[in-house]
């Protein structure tokens, strides 16, 4: 049988995302279709780097992604540093993406394993998927590699090997 999964993606910044995850959670429900346990996941957008400053460079490309989504606007799928960094924003454009910031998780590995720990227990589960929306290859897949190494996993424990 399939696992019932709820999954939230708290970087949209929908309202009222814990509260309805601990309520499916406390009120779940098995039945024919559903297994004997709840599960739920949360989805957290989250750029790592070596350095804050690294990582705040990198988070620019979704910076201009995430104000492209949010204006009605289309931007490039996911727009380069150099591209988020020449772009010309308003002030107005400027306070959007810092309110958009605080649901995405940036910085070196301590404070991404901090933080996703705090968002996990928020949302009451034991499952985070991570999203690292970088535009360069080398640097999403580094992100990974340090967030990974902050809570002691390696290559092998992802693959299975």
């Amino acid at each position: 049988m399939a696992r019932h999964l709820l999954p939230f993606a708290d970087f949209f910044g929908t309202p009222g995302g814990p509260e309805a995850t601990r309520h499916y959670l406390e009120h779940f429900r098995p039945n024919e279709f559903l297994p004997a346990e709840p599960r739920a996941m949360i989805a957290a957008l989250a750029v790592c780097a070596e350095t804050e400053e690294e990582a705040d460079r990198l988070a620019r490309s979704s910076d201009l992604l995430f104000l492209g989504i949010h204006t009605g606007r289309e931007p490039d799928f996911l727009p380069s540093v150099e591209t988020a960094t020449r772009y010309p924003y308003t002030e107005t454009e400027r306070e959007l993406v810092r309110k958009m910031r605080r649901r995405r998780i940036i910085g070196t590995p301590a404070q991404v394993r901090s933080r996703l720990i705090e968002l996990a227990e928020r949302y009451g589960v034991r499952e985070v998927l991570i999203n690292s929306p970088i535009h360069d290859e080398e640097a999403r897949i580094r992100s990974y590699e340090l967030i990974a190494g902050a809570f002691g996993l390696t290559p092998e424990d992802a693959s299975g090997g």
